[in-house]
């Protein structure tokens, strides 16, 4: 059996034990408050299409297919529609397409493109203006304050041994849209 004073002795070791799991349980609990200013990048593109005509293969007496483009005038956007009016199997045009990186926080460029079978339709590098060529845009990584041209290619194409035969027809606007997506240069 043991005695009242060993009990007593026992007990006094617990509640300082206990006091003291307290005290720094209280000690960690406690805030900690950090001040500071994060100044994040920016991220914007800009579009442009030349302003006019837009050149083919037609000889000026025989000029009578007529593409337009215009920019998406509503967000995101990232769309161009392309018309083709008055053409025929072998008609090509041509429409010069320029993205302005203005943001600070790098982007890589996407480009997909959705035509009708009518038309065969791909992109090319743009010529620089003091010679060469601009870089091909897909996957590119566009930096801040930079810009690109690429020109987009149209073809109309007449193909009676596909299946089904591909046949332009006569009096039919044809149009198609080009998305460019760019997306922050380290994005999964």
């Amino acid at each position: 059996m043991t005695s009242i004073n060993s009990r007593k002795a026992l007990i006094l070791p617990i509640l300082i034990m206990a006091l003291m799991i307290s005290f720094t349980a209280a000690n960690w609990i406690d805030q900690l408050k950090i001040k500071g200013n994060i100044t994040t990048g920016t991220y914007s593109d800009e579009l442009s299409l030349p302003v006019g005509d837009y050149p083919d293969n037609e000889p000026p007496e025989k000029d009578i297919g007529k593409t337009t483009a215009w920019i998406s005038p509503t967000p995101p956007y990232d769309l161009i529609t392309i018309t083709v009016t008055g053409a025929y199997p072998g008609y090509e045009s041509w429409v010069t397409v320029g993205l302005h990186h203005i943001g600070t926080v790098p982007a890589i460029i996407h480009l997909t493109i959705e035509a009708p079978p009518e038309l065969h339709v791909w992109y090319e590098r743009a010529l620089k203006p003091a010679g060469g060529y601009y870089p091909d845009p897909e996957g590119y990584q566009i930096h801040g304050c930079t810009e690109i041209f690429w020109v987009i290619h149209i073809k109309v194409i007449e193909d009676d041994l596909a299946s089904p035969p591909i046949l332009p027809q006569q009096g039919t606007p044809y149009t198609f849209h080009m998305y460019v997506n760019t997306i922050q240069y380290n994005a999964d």
